[in-house]
Order: structure tokens, then sequence, then C-alpha cells
């Protein structure tokens, strides 16, 4: 039951990192996706700049109504000057606006690449923050394995206990007196009914047995009778 606990909580911890690395790869993919937009149409896109700066470039001569002022006639002059100036003014205004289509066409393309670079660095900073987030996520999933493999702490601790209750029962049984029904190892009764050596050794005469004690009294050849006396 401990190693099944461990398991799930093992599993449970890793499937829990795939779900986070799998969002975190959507999101880059979301950016990336972005990034590689930002072209999509580039030409039209240019076109439509170019007539944005073309249109902020003439602002100062048009004014906001978009159509160059009116010529006011002097106070002292004739026609012919004011006519003069009026075309002159009419030709100038058409001049600027014909450079400011120019310079707008030709600003376009660096602008719009430009402000769509900046797009791009910004998803590319939001890919790598993503990137650090799935760096971190994967660095912790060590951690809650780690923590997973000790989910089965308390039914392996109850295990260790019925294992060890279970050893201390077989030692228990193996070192158990014998049944009476058994026959009994022999005892020496004999030396004074103690089967102890102590008994043995108090059933024995104080001094040693000598030989004499064992074949009564030994022969003696004093005698003067003794044929071998002589020597």
């Amino acid at each position: 039951m401990g190693q099944s606990q461990v398991a799930a909580a093992s599993n449970r911890a890793a499937a829990a990192e795939r779900a986070r690395q799998q969002q975190l790869q959507q999101q880059a993919a979301a950016v990336q996706q972005h990034s590689n937009a930002l072209y999509d149409g580039f030409a039209g896109k240019q076109q439509a700049r170019a007539t944005d700066l073309a249109a902020a470039l003439r602002s100062p001569q048009t004014g906001a109504s978009g159509t160059p002022p009116p010529v006011e006639a002097p106070a002292t002059g004739s026609n012919i000057t004011t006519q003069g100036e009026a075309a002159q003014r009419s030709n100038a205004s058409a001049y600027g606006a014909q450079q400011a289509d120019a310079l707008g066409a030709l600003r376009s393309f660096s602008d719009l690449l430009g402000t769509d670079t900046r797009l791009q660095a910004r998803d590319a900073g939001q890919i790598g923050q993503v990137g650090n987030f799935m760096r971190g996520s994967a660095s912790v999933l060590p951690m809650e394995l780690n923590a997973a493999s000790h989910a089965g702490d308390t039914m392996k601790t109850l295990g260790g206990l019925a294992g060890g209750l279970g050893k201390v029962g077989v030692v228990a049984g193996l070192s158990a007196k014998p049944d009476s029904g058994l026959p009994s190892l022999p005892v020496f009764t004999g030396f004074g009914g103690s089967p102890t050596i102590e008994g043995v050794a108090a059933s024995q005469p104080a001094q040693p047995l000598s030989l004499a004690s064992a074949f009564g009294s030994l022969p003696s050849f004093a005698g003067s009778s003794n044929p071998y006396r002589s020597f």
C-alpha cells in the first residue's frame, strides 16, 4: 500500500508538470504566431503607412482642413500680381504634396519594418520569459517527486512495525519450552541423585584415590627370609 501511494503521488506530480509544460508551450506558440503574422500582407500595410506619412508631412502646408489656405489680395497692387502669387502658391503646394507623397513612400518601408521589429523584439522577450518559466517548472519536478516518494511513509512505518512484531513472534516461538509430551534429555543421577558437576564432585572422597587403595596393600620385600635381599 505504501508503494502504491508513492506511485500514485509520483504520477500526479508528473502529470501536473506535463500540463504546465503544455500550457506554457501553447502560450509561446501564440506569441510566435503573432510575431509571424506581423509580415502578413506587408505590401498593403506599407501602402497604408505611406499614405499616413504623406498626410502627416502635408499637414504644415494644408493645416487641419487638408487644403492650402486661400491667397488674400494685397491692399495695394494689381490683379496680375495677385494672380501670379496665387499661381506660385498653388505650384508650391502641389510640389510640397508631391514631395510629401514621395517621402512618405520612401519612409514607409523602414517605418513599418521598424515598428514590426520592435513588436518582434517584444514577442521574443515574452517567449524567453515563457522559456524561463518552463525551465523553472522543470527544475521543481525533482523536488515534487522527492516529496511524492514520502507519500507512503505512514504505511511503510506500519509495515515495518508489523514485520518487527512478526519477527519477535517467530523468535518467541523458537525459544519456547518443549512440550511435556516430548522425551527429555537424559540426566546423570548416579552420583547422589544430583545431576550437576558440583553433586558429582561432592560424592567423591576428600583424598584422591591411590594405587594402594585400589589393589589393597602393596607387597613388601623387607622380610629377612627374602632370597633377593642379598642385593
